[in-house]
């Protein structure tokens, strides 16, 4: 075989390994890129769910003060007479909503790792959440 021969079919066989590899690489970043879509709906599902609770918490917490003797509003924050204050914190690596007695209520599906180092010191010293909106609103910050 003479030296054209075999170079033309080692280019061929280089151009072929290529786009092998670069059909390869477009599976892997669709897959990767529909599976993201998922966790977002995932995720945009459970926000709304947990909307829908904090909403008939709140409704909840409404009938139970009409129940008993009305309570003057001290600030223009929406507090109920069950919600005296959560806090939000990384404990062990996860962010979840506690209690001030430090009770654990909820571990949030929000990796520390990926947020903003301003936020995850926020996040490590505690953040006072004072109504259930409060608490949506940072979620859905957090969440994207």
């Amino acid at each position: 075989m003479d030296h054209t021969k075999l170079m033309t079919i080692l280019c061929a066989f280089l151009l072929l390994v290529c786009l092998v590899l670069s059909i390869i690489a477009l599976t892997v970043m669709r897959n990767a890129v529909e599976e993201s879509r998922g966790l977002r709906e995932k995720t945009h599902l459970l926000l709304n769910a947990l909307e829908d609770s904090v909403e008939a918490m709140a409704a909840l917490d409404r009938e139970t003060e009409t129940e008993e003797a009305p309570i003057p509003p001290t600030s223009d924050k929406e507090e109920t007479p069950f919600f005296d204050g959560l806090i939000v914190r990384i404990e062990n690596g996860h962010v979840g909503v506690y209690t001030k007695g430090g009770e654990l209520l909820r571990v949030l599906d929000i990796d520390p790792s990926a947020l903003p180092k301003k936020d995850r010191d926020l996040l490590e010293t505690g953040i006072e959440i004072g109504s259930w909106k409060e608490l949506l609103a940072l979620i859905r910050d957090y969440v994207g």
